[in-house]
């Protein structure tokens, strides 16, 4: 008999939201497991250097990836998303990339996108390969 602790998910979805970006404050540096956080907002903000460049850096940020794909065929990520000042209007955001067996991509909604629609309540990512559907990975108030 065989186990495996592996995780058979083709796609995944990491999100983070980059609400501050002032890195020497007192909760980022409070405790150890706060390393990650500090990291992912030095990640965001590099190069930027004016008040007004950090600004553009806040948003949401979608990290995707897949495994165990055939590689193949052309890659297409399609990620849609719902922000708070849109109300029920989707919005999309497409990728498309060459034939490849695992992979990563990101989404970001920041900047202008951000500031105007407001925070993303709710997405929804797809991934198809050579035009078939593969995988859909979406948030709890996605329906």
């Amino acid at each position: 008999m065989l186990v495996s602790c592996g995780n058979d998910e083709v796609l995944r979805v990491r999100q983070f939201h980059l609400q501050d970006t002032e890195v020497s404050r007192d909760y980022y540096r409070s405790s150890k497991e706060n390393r990650f956080v500090r990291g992912e907002i030095n990640k965001r903000v590099y190069g930027s250097v004016s008040a007004k460049e950090r600004e553009a850096k806040k948003g949401r940020y979608y990290t995707v990836s897949w495994d165990t794909l055939k590689g193949a065929s052309p890659i297409r990520i399609v990620f849609e998303y719902r922000q708070a000042r849109s109300g029920a209007r989707e919005k999309k955001l497409e990728e498309a990339l060459p034939p490849s067996r695992q992979g990563k991509t990101e989404f970001q909604i920041i900047g202008e996108a951000y500031l105007k629609g407001g925070d993303v309540v709710a997405w929804q990512t797809t991934l198809y390969e050579g035009g078939k559907l593969m995988a859909v990975k979406k948030s709890y108030l996605w329906n």
